[in-house]
C-alpha cells in the first residue's frame, strides 16, 4: 500500500512494490487540483482588457482575483499542501521583498499601497502556478485553457490585423479604461497590416503571450503527429499576427530545439552537445570570421532595423544607469538617454536591474535558473512527465530569450510569473519524490553481477591451472616460458554473463 505524504515535508516510507508507486499513487495524484479556478483565472487574464482605478490603484479583474487568493494560496504553501519548500520559492520571495524595498527607498512611503498591491499580485501569480499545478493533469489543463483563450481571441486578432479595428477594446472601453490604439503610429503597420494586440497594451505582448507555450503544447498534446502539427501551426500563426521580431525569434528557437530533440532523442547528452555547438559557433564566427552579431541581428533578422538598433543603444545607456544606482535602482524615474530617443525600454532583464537594483535581478535570475536545473535533473518521472518536462524547458528557454529584447508588463508579465511557478511540481510533487526515492533505494540494494575476474583463486568455483601451463600470448619468439596464473571454471559451476 502507498502511504500518504506527510505535510511536514518528510518523504513517505517507500513501498516494497514499485508497482504500487507507479500505479495507485499516480492514479490518485492525477486528479486536477482546482480546474474551475484555473479556468476563471486564465480567462480573466486573456479575455478582459482594461482597468478601473480605486484609491489611486489601477485594478484589473485578474489583479483582484490574485489579491483575494494570495493569502489562501500562501497558507496552503506554508502548510505543505504544495510539497516541500524549495530554493525557488525563497528566491522569488526575496525578489518581491527587494522590489518593494527599492520602490519605497526611491519614491518614499507615498507608494506604499501601490507597492503592497503589486507585491500581492506578483506573489499570487507565482502561487497559482506553484500551488495549483501539482501534477501532469493540472499542467495539461493550464495550457488547454491557454489554447482555448487563444482560439477565442483569434477572430478579433484577424479583424484587427486586416481592418485596423480592435473590437474588444471598443466594447470594454465603454466601462473600463482600455489601452490606447497604436494605429496612428507608423511602427504599428508592417507589410501593410496593423500589428494585432487585441487585449494587450502592445503587439509584442500579444506575440509573447501566444508563443511562449509552443514547446509545452507540442509535448503535452502528443496524441498524434497531426494534432502536434496543427497546434504548432496555430500558435505560430497567432504569433505572426503581432509581426514582432522578438516573439517570432522565440518561436523559431523553440522549433529548432524541438527538431534537435526529435532527431537526437536516442542521445542522452544531446542538450550538452547543443550548448557546446552553440558556444563554439558564436566563438568561431565572432573571432575567426569577424562576425558582428549586432549587425546581423539589426540588418538581417529584424523587421525594423531602426527599432533593433535602438535596443542596443538601450542596453548601453541602461548599463550606465545600473552602474550609477546598483543597489536600489532608479525606481520609476526617467532614465538618461539621447533627446531623440523615446522612453520605451526593450529589455526586461536589464530593466529589472535598472529600476530595482542588481539584487532584484540576481534573485529573479537565480530563481529561474535553479528552477530549470532542478527540473532538468529530476528523477522518478514517468514517460509522460518526462515529455512534459522537455516541453516546459524548451518554452522557458524561448521566454528567457525573448525577454532580452522586449519589456513585459500587465497580462504577459503575470502569466510569465505563473509559468515559472508551474514548473515546480516536477520536483516537489510527493508522488514523484516517492518514486525517485524508491528508485534510489533500488539502486543502492541492487545485487552486483559476479565478476569474471577471480578475486580468490582458492574459491569454491575456481580451480588452479595445470602446473607449467604456458600462455600462448606470452610464449613468443623470444622463447619465454613465463607462466600466467589463472583460474578456470570448475565443472558444473553456473556460467555468469
Amino acid at each position: 500500500m502507498v502511504r500518504s505524504f506527510d505535510v511536514n515535508n518528510r518523504l513517505p516510507s517507500v513501498p516494497e512494490s514499485p508497482a504500487a508507486v507507479s500505479g495507485n499513487a499516480v492514479a490518485a495524484e492525477e486528479a486536477p487540483t482546482a480546474p474551475r479556478f484555473l479556468f476563471v483565472y486564465m480567462m480573466s487574464l486573456m479575455l478582459v482588457p482594461g482597468f478601473f482605478t480605486v484609491a489611486g490603484i489601477n485594478l484589473t479583474f485578474y489583479k483582484i482575483l490574485l489579491m483575494l487568493m494570495c493569502i489562501p494560496l500562501a497558507l496552503r504553501w506554508v502548510r505543505g499542501r504544495a510539497g516541500p519548500v524549495s530554493a525557488t520559492d525563497i528566491l522569488i520571495i526575496f525578489h518581491i521583498i527587494w522590489v518593494s524595498l527599492a520602490v519605497i527607498s526611491v519614491h518614499g512611503t507615498g507608494r506604499l499601497f501601490t507597492v503592497a498591491a503589486s507585491a500581492a499580485t506578483t506573489a499570487g501569480a507565482y502561487l497559482v502556478g506553484r500551488v495549483l499545478i501539482r501534477n501532469a493533469t493540472d499542467f495539461r489543463l493550464l495550457f488547454k485553457y491557454l489554447l482555448i483563450g487563444l482560439v477565442i481571441l483569434l477572430p478579433f486578432a484577424l479583424i484587427e490585423f486586416v481592418t485596423s479595428k480592435n473590437l474588444l477594446t471598443t466594447i470594454f472601453g465603454k466601462f473600463l479604461t482600455v489601452p490606447g490604439s497604436i494605429s496612428g503610429s507608423q511602427a504599428a503597420y508592417r507589410f501593410g497590416f496593423l500589428r494585432a494586440k487585441v487585449i494587450f497594451d502592445h503587439p509584442i505582448l500579444y506575440g509573447l503571450f501566444s508563443g511562449m507555450g509552443l514547446g509545452v503544447v507540442v509535448y503535452v498534446f502528443r496524441e498524434s503527429l497531426m494534432r502536434q502539427l496543427c497546434l504548432a501551426g496555430f500558435i505560430i500563426g497567432t504569433v505572426f499576427l503581432s509581426i514582432s521580431t522578438g516573439p517570432l525569434l522565440g518561436v523559431a528557437l523553440q522549433l529548432l530545439m524541438i527538431i534537435w530533440d526529435r532527431m537526437l532523442r536516442f542521445v542522452q547528452a544531446r542538450w550538452l552537445i547543443l550548448a557546446f555547438l552553440g558556444v563554439m559557433l558564436v566563438a568561431v564566427m565572432t573571432v575567426g570570421m569577424q562576425f558582428d552579431i549586432e549587425d546581423f541581428l539589426v540588418n538581417t533578422l529584424a523587421f525594423d532595423p531602426i527599432s533593433a538598433a535602438a535596443r542596443f543603444d538601450i542596453f548601453r545607456y541602461g548599463m550606465r544607469e545600473i552602474a550609477g544606482s546598483p543597489v536600489f535602482g532608479i525606481g520609476f524615474n526617467d532614465w538618461t538617454r539621447p533627446f531623440w530617443k523615446g522612453g520605451s525600454f526593450d529589455n526586461f532583464w536589464l530593466l529589472i536591474a535598472m529600476r530595482y537594483g542588481i539584487p532584484a535581478l540576481v534573485f529573479l535570475v537565480a530563481a529561474v535558473g535553479y528552477n530549470c536545473l532542478r527540473i532538468a535533473s529530476r528523477t522518478g518521472l514517468t514517460d509522460q512527465e518526462s515529455s512534459y518536462r522537455t516541453g516546459y524547458l524548451i518554452s522557458m528557454a524561448g521566454v528567457a530569450f525573448v525577454l532580452g529584447s522586449v519589456h513585459i508588463w500587465g497580462h504577459a508579465e503575470i502569466f510569465v510569473t505563473t509559468f515559472i511557478g508551474a514548473g515546480s511540481w516536477f520536483y516537489t510533487s510527493p508522488v514523484i519524490l516517492q518514486r525517485a526515492e524508491a528508485e534510489r533505494r533500488r539502486r543502492m540494494h541492487r545485487p552486483q553481477a559476479p565478476s569474471l575476474r577471480p578475486q580468490d583463486p582458492a574459491g569454491a568455483d575456481a580451480v588452479p591451472a595445470p602446473a607449467g601451463f604456458r600462455s600462448a600470448r606470452t610464449a613468443g619468439a623470444g622463447g619465454s616460458d613465463r607462466t600466467i596464473p589463472f583460474t578456470t571454471r570448475a565443472p558444473g559451476a553456473a556460467h555468469s554473463r
